[in-house]
């Protein structure tokens, strides 16, 4: 009986897994449904989610959809914004353009104007005389008809204007060593004198005039008050040239006479043709001696202190 007990407690063990192997053998042809239970049933919670959150998606599209729509229009209204900049800036642009041009044609009428009513090149000679050298009247009407090809106005010399350089006249040819009133009245008035290779070798430019010419910046007489001593009258009468010459010259370099000598910055004095050196060069001394701010000078003297020495060696050089 223990045996049986033994056979009786152990055959339910097969039969049950005999029985679950059966029936999990018999369940194994409908493992398909289950399966097909098992992926349908996601397909049914996703569908079941998908419809339990539709109005939720539905007004997330809609706020998303708004705030899209919100941009774009945000986004149209900053271009249109931009547009409008741009078009003012444009306008802008254009008329700063117009009126720069404006100003640019204004500044081109008033540089045609400026030069068309800039002062000409007028020039003269002086100091040529009939001789066969450099500085003769044959080399003088040469250098003009040179002059006249590089555009420059020729002013000839007549008889009544001799002794006088007009207003219009900017340069003067003349040899180094000339003294006329010309070359004298343009030294004191600060006008160029030029050496005859301005017009054979510059072409009468106006650029780098110190290679061809001199002139003096400073002006010795200007503003200065001149005495006649009774000495140069004496040797030179009102009527003489040399007197006149004189008159001519220190108003041309804007000085002026004074009948009082203690007023003076010059006093000119003259020689008797019959009297000795030394007794000019002694009156030279006593009026020094009396006014010893003052300079005191012979006729020949004041041409050398209009035109120094230096100027003609300058312009020596330049006519080699």
């Amino acid at each position: 009986m223990g045996n049986s007990g033994t056979k009786e407690t152990a055959s339910p063990s097969p039969s049950r897994s005999s029985k679950g192997r059966s029936s999990f053998a018999n369940t194994s042809p409908k493992a398909s449904t289950p399966s097909k239970e098992i992926v349908s049933l996601p397909k049914r919670i996703s569908s079941h989610q998908s419809n339990t959150t539709t109005p939720l998606g539905s007004t997330k599209r809609k706020y998303e959809e708004v705030q899209v729509i919100t941009a774009i229009h945000a986004s149209q209204d900053t271009e249109r914004d931009d547009d409008e900049e741009e078009s003012t800036n444009i306008q802008n642009v254009v008329q700063e353009s117009k009126k720069v041009k404006r100003e640019s044609i204004t500044n081109n009428s008033d540089h045609a104007s400026s030069t068309a009513t800039a002062p000409a090149t007028v020039i003269t000679f002086s100091g040529f005389k009939n001789t066969n050298d450099k500085f003769s009247k044959n080399v003088k009407k040469m250098l003009t008809d040179e002059a006249i090809k590089n555009n420059v106005i020729v002013k000839e010399e007549s008889i009544d204007d001799r002794d006088t350089l007009s207003n219009d006249i900017t340069h003067i040819i003349a040899p180094p060593y000339a003294r006329t009133m010309k070359v004298l009245q343009a030294i004191a008035t600060g006008r160029w004198i030029m050496s005859t290779k301005w017009i054979t070798e510059g072409k009468c430019s106006l650029h780098n005039l110190h290679l061809f010419g001199v002139r003096r910046l400073d002006r010795p007489i200007s503003g200065k008050k001149v005495f006649l001593h009774e000495t140069f009258l004496k040797q030179h009468p009102t009527k003489t040239l040399t007197y006149k010459h004189c008159q001519m010259l220190v108003e041309f370099g804007s000085g002026d006479f004074t009948d009082k000598i203690e007023e003076a910055d010059f006093c000119i004095v003259g020689g008797d043709e019959n009297s000795a050196d030394d007794k000019l060069v002694e009156e030279k001394e006593r009026i020094t001696q009396l006014y010893p701010y003052m300079m005191v000078l012979e006729w020949v003297e004041l041409v050398d202190l209009i035109y120094p020495f230096y100027l003609e060696q300058a312009l020596r050089k330049m006519e080699k």
